[in-house]
């Protein structure tokens, strides 16, 4: 096997950087505890030297992969952060993959929000209410922003450092907030030829195809909270809503996994949603399921 070969394999780049680590901290439990001396110890420390610039070298080798790969998704029509994900996952698991990607996601919406609309192709889109939600937000982050007046009028001069930390956590929370709830303005239900994607935000976003799809009915059912998602007393019911009432409900012809910003959400049997104009949603379900020659929903 080449070196470069051995360098860029997936399972050798995943846990590296966890054997660096976890030889460094026994190096350092070694020394403490006397068990090695402090001329051995200069020996040993040049194990962790050699496996740092290794991992090094394996982060410089996989940058070029992690380019390749997002370019070549990008090409395939991916959305940005999405190509960006799945090229991480060259080098890390899915799952941290998607963690490591949650930050870049929230700010990428947040300037997205605010330029032009954008393109959905042939599909169409159908907002969440979230008149409730909003007034939460707004709520928290004045909030935020009184705390902040608060702790830099009342902590003393000689505590500048934890003013500056206290503002910087400050800030983030505000941009937070706000990034995450124009992220549900800007990601909402798109309905197409093929299938439904239930999106909201970043929180959750899945594709349905129509035939997977029992029954779409109004419904007239009060909302669990301000977060979207599925009640430990109501399994298989997820409630991808935002504190105002669910009018619309959905029956899947059997349980499907929904991807969630953090975690999937599985055996999702029914759906309920709260959109701003469910009249118009059920005029154009009831019309793609009669060009599709299916009346059974709607």
């Amino acid at each position: 096997m080449k070196i470069r070969d051995f360098l860029s394999n997936p399972n050798f780049s995943r846990y590296s950087l966890l054997v660096l680590l976890l030889i460094v901290i026994l190096d350092i439990l070694l020394g403490f505890s006397g068990i090695i001396s402090r001329e051995q110890m200069k020996i040993f420390l040049w194990i962790p030297a050699g496996l740092e610039s290794m991992f090094i070298i394996i982060c410089l080798t996989n940058i070029t992969r992690i380019i390749r790969r997002y370019r070549l998704l990008k090409k395939e029509g991916m959305e940005t952060m999405d190509a960006w994900q799945e090229a991480l996952e060259i080098i890390v698991p899915p799952r941290l993959a998607r963690l490591a990607m949650i930050e870049p996601r929230i700010y990428h919406a947040l300037y997205l929000s605010y330029r032009s609309k954008r393109q959905t192709d042939d599909s169409l889109e159908f907002q969440t209410k979230l008149n409730s939600y909003e007034l939460l937000v707004k709520v928290f982050i004045g909030l935020c922003a009184l705390e902040i007046l608060l702790v830099s009028i009342m902590l003393p001069n000689r505590w500048m450092t934890w003013k500056i930390l206290h503002l910087v956590l400050g800030l983030w929370a505000i941009l937070w907030l706000w990034a995450d709830y124009r992220a549900m303005r800007l990601y909402c239900h798109q309905v197409n030829d093929k299938s439904i994607c239930f999106r909201i935000g970043l929180r959750y976003c899945q594709e349905i195809r129509w035939e997977s799809i029992a029954s779409i009915t109004r419904a007239g059912k009060s909302s669990p909270g301000f977060a979207p998602g599925m009640l430990k007393d109501q399994p298989g019911c997820l409630y991808l809503v935002a504190g105002e009432q669910c009018n619309i409900e959905i029956q899947l012809q059997q349980p499907e996994s929904f991807q969630g910003m953090i975690k999937d959400i599985k055996d999702v049997k029914q759906l309920y949603l709260s959109l701003e104009n469910p009249e118009s949603f059920l005029e154009v379900v009831s019309s793609r399921c009669q060009n599709r020659g299916d009346g059974s929903r709607g």
